[in-house]
């Protein structure tokens, strides 16, 4: 689609000087580039709002968990020693994004302490929730029927 829009675009403005006729081309190009990048950026899931909504800092040190970023065994012993020392009632996956062949220990770690709520609301659909089961939970978050462990 991107490169029929571009050809047409081509052969349909660039006419005479380049120099006049480069505003026309531009713009057009602008927008078909971030289209492009908006579905490339979509594939790798980077969501970095979610700690400021949540007003809660990143768990265990980790923004994200990307492959070859803190992937080591060492980086991953690191991280899970963190979360061992925070208090991290939840988390947050995409379905679609698993991390269990890059990080391994990690994945056995949060196997092992925590566990899948339903999600009923439309809005979460993608996303899987894990909640520890060492804590018991403060009420329930109504807009998205989660857990809350909010202190009060």
């Amino acid at each position: 689609m991107a490169a029929l829009l571009g050809m047409v675009v081509v052969q349909t403005l660039v006419r005479g000087s380049p120099d006049s006729r480069l505003p026309d081309v531009a713009g057009p190009m602008a927008v078909i580039g971030a289209w492009i990048a908006a579905w490339w950026l979509q594939r790798g899931w980077f969501e970095p709002r979610i700690f400021f909504y949540a007003e809660r800092r990143f768990a265990g040190g980790q923004v994200y968990l990307h492959p070859n970023w803190h992937a080591s065994d060492a980086d991953q012993r690191l991280t899970i020693e963190r979360l061992e020392a925070q208090r991290v009632p939840l988390v947050l996956e995409r379905q679609d994004q698993g991390y269990e062949p890059r990080f391994p220990l990690l994945h056995a770690h949060v196997e092992q302490h925590y566990t899948d709520v339903p999600i009923a609301a439309q809005r979460m659909r993608g996303y899987r929730v894990r909640v520890d089961r060492r804590l018991t939970p403060t009420g329930t978050y109504e807009p998205l029927g989660l857990p809350c462990f909010r202190k009060g």
